[in-house]
């Protein structure tokens, strides 16, 4: 119990890094990327959603997709860097992707913030890898 919670402590962290690195961005250049990341229009009407539904769901995303590279690198730890490889092209394609299917009109592609896009999403997937190490060195 104390290592699930260890965990999802990890977890939680690296959603909030996230968060903060895009809402840093957002601060310097009004580029919505934290909008973005948070962004549900796409699945539910905008009205019925709100911040803390959204940041749920985000935290969420980062359990799961923590929990499958903590499982891939524990049972299948030659195909570990790979699949962080695979997660960052699927972070390339998710920005646009994003971007296409909302519904808001505020998101529109930049160049700059697709930059600061896969900054923050590099800077996340170094965290999620430096968490896994560090459970592995704890537990």
């Amino acid at each position: 119990m104390k290592k699930l919670l260890a965990h999802l402590i990890v977890a939680l962290t690296l959603a909030i890094i996230l968060f903060l690195t895009t809402l840093f961005f957002d601060l310097f250049k009004s580029m919505h990327l934290t909008a973005l990341l948070l962004n549900i229009d796409f699945l539910i009407d905008d009205n019925a959603s709100n911040i803390v539904l959204e940041f749920l769901i985000h935290i969420g995303i980062t359990i799961s997709l923590y929990a499958l590279l903590y499982f891939i690198y524990k049972k299948l730890g030659d195909y570990y860097y790979i699949a962080l490889i695979c997660v960052m092209f699927s972070f390339l394609a998710l920005y646009p992707l994003l971007i296409y299917m909302a519904i808001n009109p505020i998101f529109q592609f930049q160049f700059m913030g697709y930059i600061c896009w896969i900054i923050a999403h590099i800077l996340f997937l170094v965290c999620t890898h430096k968490g896994i190490k560090f459970m592995e060195r704890r537990f």
